[in-house]
């Protein structure tokens, strides 16, 4: 297997791919820091200055597109930078803070993982099908597809795209389309769910000695990677939505859950001015929630919703009181999620996520679904659904009458893992088909959206129990152990690296990129697939040369093996209706090449696992592919 080696020098180009990375991170910090004034929880500012990137450029890019006001969304980004920029300014001359207290040191610590991913490169099915072609596409266009703009080759160019506008503004910061910005982006945004997380422990927002900052960093990181049950490192080390989906639910729940706290302290006199604070903070998270996937509407209104059933059994808060505080919150994903929904509408711009009619629903196939859903994912991962029941049952006891924080936290992740699995169901029921819904594909990758919520509850819930415990220990003793755990965390990264990001298998993608530096320009490719369809994603998106121009090369038309016996009859048509020049055919055998006019012993030898044919003078041809090692 030709796999991606580990490396902690990456070279000059992906050092310059991950300092664009940093400095979007550096901007959305910024930004951040301009919503809610001082009462804000600070280590939020990531989430919610990306926030205001992504309905910034939402906004004008659906309004203005680029047939209006070419290169919109690099003019976009260039005011969000001066508008940063000035950020940055202002808190450096009033000595405000940007960002949580241990965000700079969590970011520090996992440095050796950054350097090992920027050196990499993708892996993920859906990556090569349309996440970094949605946001390859940003960059090469600077505008969204659709309204007489270029066309994509993108699956689901329908899909909102706050999670491409890292790798937009890191590549446009490197100067080079960056591919692995997602991937390194998903991982700085653990840090910042680490940071938050540890900033809802008692004091954890107040200012620490330097060997406490070093050691809250460290604890962030260990509860959010290692003891995080739905950390799933195929996800994670990609440039797919499920892990900053997890940590955006995980940081808009706290958001709204201390919103609920500070109405409990308004009848002390206290706490107006928080609540305050956390409604402006919370729009502009649910914003970048929508803003990643259409569907995590659901989770925003299962946030709230739970939100308002605690409030409602809250003698003290009320749930008029709740409704009535935080609906200016609903304001910009209502806004942005309604843009987009237009645009797509509007312009043709395919592959939104939808409803079926209700005539295709799944309903006589709900047991098999659930059984899937058994068997398939809860069985082999019950390392995060035990705990996540767990915490189920504890918060809907807690929702009897909520006392304490905990119990409302505790109720509050509850009440979203519950509502979003039964949430997921129904979409394997009304929204996908066939084969996806009877194997209730990605179940697991998609339940763990709730995941880190559920670690912030079991987190909080927990601390009291540690604290006494840690306060016996003398303060030599303490400082020691800061550092020490400190230090742990990159040692065992420069360890284990394989644990946290899976290797990459590197054949399918030597191949494409062959293809995409010597095919002929306008080159038309048949794809004769025997796995499922990944080699014809691979190549697909390699001839599209992400970043690069891409010479008006495509993948034509994907033949399964299946259908070797009918191939003769589909491609001859194929190839004078559609001007097919190529044939790249994974697993030859004599009963498919038949189908090609060729003969098992013009093969060389040994049989090759990939061959590429040419169609010259009236017949396919063999054309030698180099070694792909």
């Amino acid at each position: 297997m030709n796999e991606q080696s580990y490396t902690l020098w990456p070279g000059l180009d992906a050092l310059g791919g991950l300092g664009g990375v940093l400095a979007s991170l550096v901007l959305f910090l910024a930004l951040g820091s301009l919503v809610g004034g001082r009462h804000r929880l600070t280590a939020a500012d990531p989430v919610v200055g990306w926030g205001l990137a992504s309905l910034a450029t939402t906004l004008i890019g659906t309004l203005l597109p680029g047939t209006v006001l070419p290169g919109a969304l690099f003019w976009v980004a260039i005011g969000l930078a001066g508008l940063g920029g000035g950020a940055l300014g202002w808190a450096v001359i009033a000595d405000r803070r940007v960002g949580g207290i241990s965000q700079f040191e969590s970011v520090i610590l996992l440095t050796p993982l950054l350097l090992y991913i920027a050196g990499g490169g993708i892996s993920h099915w859906d990556d090569f099908t349309h996440w970094q072609v949605n946001a390859s596409y940003l960059f090469r266009n600077h505008g969204f597809p659709g309204a007489g703009m270029a066309p994509t080759v993108s699956s689901h160019a329908g899909y909102p795209y706050a999670m491409a506008l890292w790798s937009y503004f890191a590549s446009l910061a490197a100067e080079h389309f960056v591919e692995v910005a997602g991937a390194l982006a998903n991982f700085l945004l653990l840090t910042v769910a680490g940071v938050t997380i540890v900033a809802i422990l008692p004091g954890g927002d107040q200012p620490r000695p330097r060997p406490l900052r070093w050691a809250a960093a460290a604890l962030g990181i260990v509860v959010v990677i290692p003891l995080n049950p739905s950390f799933h490192r195929s996800s994670v080390g990609s440039s797919l939505a499920d892990a900053p989906t997890a940590v955006v639910v995980a940081v808009a729940g706290i958001l709204v859950w201390r919103l609920l706290e500070a109405l409990r302290d308004q009848d002390r006199g206290a706490g107006t001015e928080v609540g305050r604070a956390l409604v402006w903070q919370a729009g502009p998270a649910f914003a970048v929630l929508v803003g990643l996937k259409q569907a995590n509407l659901i989770l925003m209104l299962l946030i709230l919703g739970a939100a308002a059933v605690i409030a409602w059994r809250d003698r003290v808060i009320g749930v008029g009181r709740f409704l009535g505080t935080v609906w200016p919150a609903l304001l910009p994903p209502a806004l942005l999620f309604a843009v987009w929904h237009w645009y797509v509408g509007q312009f043709g711009v395919g592959g939104e996520f939808a409803l079926n009619p209700l005539g295709q629903w799944l309903i006589a196939e709900i047991p098999t679904i659930l059984g899937a859903v058994w068997h398939n994912h809860i069985a082999d991962h019950l390392h995060y659904y035990l705990p996540m029941a767990l915490l189920a049952v504890r918060g809907g006891v807690a929702l009897v009458r909520p006392r304490t924080p905990f119990d409302r936290l505790a109720a509050l992740a509850a009440i979203v893992f519950v509502g979003y699995s039964g949430f997921l169901i129904f979409a394997y029921v009304a929204s996908f088909g066939g084969g996806e819904s009877l194997r209730a594909a990605s179940f697991w990758r998609y339940s763990i959206h709730v995941g880190l919520l559920g670690v912030a509850a079991a987190v909080y819930g927990l601390a009291p129990a540690i604290a006494p415990r840690l306060a016996a220990i003398p303060p030599k003793r303490w400082r020691q152990a800061c550092w020490s755990l400190a230090v742990l965390v990159p040692v065992l990264i420069l360890l284990l690296p394989s644990t946290l990001f899976r290797t990459r298998n590197l054949t399918y993608r030597a191949v494409g990129h062959y293809l995409a530096d010597t095919l002929p320009a306008g080159a038309r490719l048949a794809v004769v697939d025997a796995d499922g369809g990944f080699l014809e994603a691979v190549v697909r998106y390699e001839l599209w040369r992400p970043g690069r121009d891409d010479r008006d090369l495509r993948v034509a038309v994907r033949v399964s093996h299946s259908e070797h016996q009918q191939l003769a009859r589909r491609l001859a048509p194929v190839v004078g209706g559609l001007d097919i020049g190529f044939a790249l055919i994974q697993g030859p055998d004599p009963g498919l090449l038949a189908g090609f006019g060729i003969a098992a012993d013009r093969l060389p030898e040994p049989a090759p696992a990939l061959l590429l044919l040419a169609w010259r003078n009236g017949e396919w041809q063999v054309q030698p592919l180099p070694p792909l090692s």
